[in-house]
């Protein structure tokens, strides 16, 4: 794959803007390689993902706006669940929204639902 400049590879990928919070970006990168140069280009190392199916982390986005990334490697909707599960427990945790066992965590359940409602369309693209 042809080097691109980051904020293309950035810009190229479906992202929207926290729900409710607005406290951040979430990104979504189906390619392994777009992920890595996009990350090298922010100089990021991001050396777990050969191999992996998916992975979520949090980071300064290309415009220095927060930014918490997900990649889904083999289009399964199941992993894209799995990822989003943990950005949304790092949304909550960064707006210090509690996540309690005995709670209803219908903030958390809105903003899964809602961030998943989004990108599973852009996910669908890739079958």
């Amino acid at each position: 794959m042809e080097e691109q400049n980051s904020e293309n590879l950035w810009d190229m990928q479906p992202s929207l803007l926290v729900p409710l919070f607005k406290c951040g970006r979430v990104y979504l990168f189906t390619d392994r390689q777009v992920l890595m140069q996009a990350a090298r280009a922010l100089d990021i190392d991001w050396d777990d993902l050969e191999g992996s199916i998916g992975v979520s982390r949090q980071i300064a986005g290309p415009d220095g706006e927060y930014a918490f990334v997900l990649g889904v490697f083999n289009a399964s909707v199941t992993t894209l669940v799995h990822e989003l599960a943990h950005v949304t427990f790092n949304i909550m945790a960064r707006v210090g929204v509690p996540v309690n066992e005995h709670d209803a965590n219908e903030t958390f359940c809105y903003m899964q639902g809602e961030l998943l409602d989004y990108f599973i369309p852009h996910l669908s693209e890739e079958l």
